[in-house]
């Protein structure tokens, strides 16, 4: 697709397809990354219109909130992939994720109905303890940066863009709405922290139960003092469909003093759902913004076949990186991309991606078949070379290798090669006269000593 005009060509090695966004700091981009064949977004900085004296300044806190974004892994939080920059921009590299922002929406439908805003409650909140959890604060909670998907999943977006905002950029148009979002002491310019990103989740809260924002003004000035000083309307008083419940817990949540709000976003988000008589484990079983049931388990053969991916890449870290990942993770498939960002030199590395994303295929819920062609146990791993190939007369092999054995081969091998795992499988089989036979005949179709130390640990031969 051809770029319009003024539009650059490419970022390093992310090519730009079109401008999506454009705000008071910036440009947003639609890219491909050719290396792992998918869309990514990339917001810009322009530095034309930072004052000279404070870009370097804003420059440095971008890159740092963008090195912060990116510790969080998190399926409520849109992911940052890089950072780059040159003389004229600075830029960073996010997951694509199409939607419609909660704002957007909020015009579209007006009130929602309480189900439907616990749900969204419950995944930002989710979210945000998280992130705080890991020591980022959002600080510019508001609903153009709450992202819905399609699957009605939220996806909380721009971490570290209120950090850069000065007062010049924040005069212009577009960030108007920030300040009512704002808590008290962000507009004080005293001490900020988790419980500045609650007050901005409860005003967001309130506005999609009544439809009206808890604090307005026809100036920052009158704003900023009800803000600080003004006591909000009670919902249920805005809108009588709500139980009075719900007033104590927004007021709370939007008290003037940091202190009197509630402890943690977990808390929150506890404290909404008894307030709309929900247990707080099934509030996101409510309206449009339930995500799909909880994904299953990751299986501890998936785990393994996943280190045996990684194994010739990483080596001997492997074992506790997935571990590790596995823990931050909600389903397989953000497992793997947490590994493979994780890996270091290879995170952009095709072969490592492909391998990853075999054990996926192959370990994927399958419906019932035969035992020959049930989805076969993952290898462990554990180093080994084997001796030379046994002698002996031939027998049928699968009288000699059992169906077990070569189930295992296979899962052991597709992190390794990918789907040609099978017909590796199959030609070895076909030719040995026993299992350490087999095994040999595998090793002598592998590219490379350290996949066949790789293959030999995960089919625990020594």
């Amino acid at each position: 697709m051809a770029a319009v005009p003024d539009t650059p060509q490419s970022f390093g090695k992310y090519q730009v397809v079109k401008q999506i966004g454009e705000g008071a700091m910036g440009v947003v981009y639609l890219a491909h990354d050719p290396s792992l064949d998918r869309n990514v977004a990339i917001k810009v900085i322009r530095k034309d219109i930072l004052d000279k004296r404070q870009a370097a300044q804003v420059v440095a806190r971008f890159r740092n909130e963008a090195m912060a974004a990116g510790r969080l892994q998190h399926p409520g939080i849109v992911a940052l992939y890089n950072y780059g920059e040159d003389d004229n921009t600075s830029y960073i590299v996010m997951e694509y994720a199409p939607g419609e922002d909660l704002e957007s929406f909020g015009v579209r439908r007006g009130v929602v109905p309480l189900p439907e805003a616990v749900g969204i409650m419950a995944q930002l909140l989710d979210a945000l303890h998280y992130a705080h959890g890991n020591g980022v604060v959002h600080r510019d909670i508001k609903p153009s940066n709450l992202l819905v998907l399609a699957d009605g999943r939220l996806k909380i977006t721009d971490f570290g863009i209120a950090r850069i905002a000065t007062s010049k950029l924040t005069q212009t148009g577009t960030m108007l709405g920030t300040p009512m979002y704002m808590a008290p002491e962000q507009y004080m310019g005293s001490g900020v922290d988790h419980t500045a990103d609650l007050f901005s989740s409860a005003v967001v809260f309130y506005e999609l139960i009544t439809g009206k924002r808890p604090f307005d003004g026809t100036t920052i000035q009158e704003l900023a003092y009800k803000v600080c000083h003004v006591s909000p309307v009670p919902p249920s008083q805005v809108n009588p469909k709500l139980p009075p419940a719900v007033d104590g817990v927004t007021l709370k949540a939007l008290a003037k003093d940091k202190a009197a709000r509630h402890a943690s976003a977990l808390e929150l988000a506890q404290a909404i759902a008894r307030a709309t008589g929900r247990n707080h484990q099934s509030v996101f079983a409510s309206g449009l913004y339930a995500p799909a049931a909880p994904p299953a388990p990751i299986s501890p053969e998936t785990l393994r076949a996943l280190e045996g991916a990684l194994l010739p890449f990483i080596g001997p870290l492997a074992g506790p990186l997935v571990k590790r990942s596995a823990a931050r993770s909600q389903d397989s498939e953000e497992l793997v991309e947490l590994l493979r960002r994780s890996a270091g030199e290879f995170s952009n590395d095709p072969i490592l991606l492909r391998n990853l994303r075999a054990v996926l295929i192959d370990t994927a819920p399958q419906k019932p078949a035969p035992a020959a062609a049930q989805a076969p146990p993952v290898a462990a791993a554990a180093v080994a070379r084997l001796p030379t190939p046994m002698t002996g007369s031939a027998a049928p092999v699968s009288s000699v290798i059992s169906p077990e054995k070569l189930e295992l081969a296979n899962k052991t091998l597709v992190a390794l090669v990918g789907p040609i795992a099978k017909v590796m499988v199959k030609k070895a089989s076909s030719q040995a006269r026993d299992f350490p036979d087999f095994c040999n005949r595998v090793c002598e179709q592998l590219g490379s000593d350290q996949e066949r130390v790789v293959f030999l640990r995960g089919v625990g031969a020594r």
